[in-house]
């Protein structure tokens, strides 16, 4: 989708105190989002990528899009590491943190999250400012709509059978000429006054097929894990290096062997947010997903930000990684590569940070070119370096 509900009404006001409008600095709605505490916002997935958080602004307890309540900006966009774009439309989920405290008032209030799933047939509310109609621009008044939860072998039947309707959606439908449009991704759909979905996609606008949202409760769990990993701790704990070690066979000009360990001054201490991770037993399949960590640049000569960044990235071949390459040889056995798209990678900062899944250490950055123009990036292989690793830290 990306503006208007179509077939709704102009919403009464404060009936939907968690609604907010993610706007262009130039005042365009592109999205709809929810309040979940005074500093994170939730949206779709896709509405939290297709713009730098430095391009928007978000309006918060008001029914008119362009008279702000309260006008904050985001500084960080956070979407789920397996969000599959475009191809499925999965865990198309996100979220944005503030740089400012929302003050709560009769307007403005907190999304309260359902723990229970709507069952068949149950009527739900869905708001935004999204177009009226396939190529019209966004509302200015909220409007508000009530839809029909509908099962999921009903929605992908609708869909000719689409996997692009899995586990993490909950379909509504009510009739042609009611639904979503452009501009309401991200919004709040309600059950019983409480969130249980944000608008993710469906056929522009309203053309008598379902509406698919990102479920809640489904979710639920990331959302809770995101915020918490994601606060803010001066700091979790200050370590110093007392020793390190490099590769004996480190070749600087190729990038062979580009792998280090250190050993600290004292013991870690670990806690819910502080864990080791494990070493990998094989490497990992062609096509897997992998999930780069790092407070490295978000873009060619950026500042770097001061919040962890995550990127869900696409692990490739040693045959695939050469021909993208060019023929390169600095990718030798002893690297990995991963391949997602132009736009998604590692940049300058990241280097030595891990690639992972499912709790595993596949790869430490290496190298790539600056940053994320659409070839593959080059970790070292902690398979491959395993035994060394190993050796080196029983000295």
């Amino acid at each position: 989708f990306g503006n208007r509900i179509v077939g709704g009404q102009d919403a009464e006001e404060g009936a939907a105190p968690y609604q907010v409008s993610i706007q262009t600095t130039w005042r365009t709605n592109i999205c709809g989002g929810v309040i979940l505490d005074e500093r994170w916002i939730l949206t779709a997935g896709h509405c939290a990528l297709d713009f730098s958080v430095e391009d928007l602004r978000i309006v918060v307890g008001t029914n008119e899009r362009l008279v702000p309540g309260q006008l904050l900006y985001p500084d960080q966009a956070i979407v789920h590491s397996m969000y599959d774009i475009p191809a499925e439309y999965a865990n198309d989920i996100g979220l944005f943190h503030l740089n400012d405290s929302i003050v709560f008032n009769e307007r403005t209030q907190i999304a309260q999250l359902s723990t229970e799933y709507p069952p068949v047939g149950a009527t739900v509310t869905l708001t935004g400012w999204g177009a009226p109609e396939l190529n019209w621009p966004a509302t200015e008044r909220l409007q508000t709509l009530n839809l029909t939860v509908i099962d999921h072998a009903e929605c992908k039947a609708a869909w000719n059978g689409t996997d692009s309707v899995d586990i993490g959606h909950l379909c509504t439908f009510t009739k042609e000429g009611e639904g979503a449009c452009s501009g309401d991704s991200g919004g709040p759909l309600m059950w019983q006054n409480k969130l249980v979905g944000v608008v993710n996609w469906g056929a522009p606008c309203a053309v008598g097929k379902p509406d698919m949202h990102a479920n809640t409760i489904y979710y639920m769990e990331w959302i809770r894990r995101t915020i918490a990993g994601c606060a803010q701790r001066e700091p979790g704990a200050k370590y110093f290096v007392e020793e390190y070690w490099v590769h004996c066979n480190y070749n600087n000009p190729d990038y062979h062997n580009d792998i280090a360990l250190m050993r600290l001054n004292d013991s870690i201490v670990w806690d819910e947010v502080t864990q080791p991770i494990a070493l990998p037993v094989e490497p990992p399949v062609n096509g897997s997903k992998l999930l780069l960590t790092g407070w490295g640049s978000t873009y060619f000569g950026s500042d770097t930000p001061d919040i962890l960044q995550q990127a869900s990235l696409t692990y490739v071949d040693y045959k695939t990684c050469q021909r993208e390459m060019g023929g390169d040889d600095n990718n030798g056995f002893g690297h990995i590569c991963t391949l997602t798209g132009e736009g998604q990678g590692a940049c300058h900062g990241d280097s030595g940070g891990p690639v992972a899944a499912d709790g595993v250490l596949y790869g430490l950055v290496n190298w790539g070119h600056p940053c994320a123009i659409g070839y593959p990036d080059s970790y070292a292989s902690t398979y491959f370096y395993r035994d060394w690793i190993k050796r080196t830290m029983s000295q």
